[in-house]
């Protein structure tokens, strides 16, 4: 498994967050897996209860791990695709496929999206809070094409502050749609003995 560790956004920083880290691992071709880790004073923070993961909305708004997906290329064609995942404490999600920078957002709720769910699990004690993944992908997800990843985080607590959480930060707001902040790559496949 590769190990992120993320970044507050300086014009958000939070109060009761020391860490995120995240890390990432691929079992087969298409499946990838997601460990978050918030190490934070927990009482401090907004943690959505726990409940049968669904596909939700929003997400976004309340403490929420994200993974963004970017084509990279497409039959050796640039393309300004990208996908975004959001993970929920309460073990709902949320995916979408986006065609270009913050347009043609395209819910992946529907018959094709189906397969997407992905498997949930929290772990929260007193001082961190970890959140595990496995998403099957689809299609051209599993190609070599998909080279970029974003890994992010939102986290609200008690006192109303939201911080943003990533590998980069590149505008004076927090914006995990700017492709510039895809840094990551795509896991290798795990072998197990």
């Amino acid at each position: 498994m590769n190990r992120f560790s993320l970044l507050c956004h300086p014009a958000t920083p939070g109060q009761a967050v020391r860490s995120v880290t995240v890390a990432l691992g691929s079992l087969t071709p298409e499946t990838v897996t997601l460990r978050y880790e918030l190490d934070a004073e927990m009482e401090a923070i907004v943690l959505p209860v726990a409940a049968a993961g669904h596909f939700q909305d929003g997400l976004w708004r309340h403490t929420c791990f994200e993974l963004f997906v970017a084509n990279s290329e497409q039959n050796r064609q640039p393309t300004l695709a990208y996908s975004e995942f959001n993970f929920s404490p309460s073990c709902s999600w949320a995916a979408y496929d986006f065609s270009n920078y913050r347009a043609g957002k395209r819910p992946l709720d529907s018959d094709e999206g189906a397969g997407l769910a992905p498997r949930i699990s929290r772990r929260v004690s007193g001082l961190d809070v970890e959140l595990s993944t496995a998403i099957l992908l689809r299609g051209s997800m599993t190609t070599l094409a998909m080279q970029k990843l974003a890994l992010t985080a939102v986290i609200e607590e008690r006192s109303g502050t939201v911080s943003y959480w990533a590998l980069k930060h590149c505008q004076d707001k927090p914006d995990f749609h700017d492709r510039e902040s895809f840094t990551a790559t795509w896991p290798t496949m795990e072998r197990t003995a």
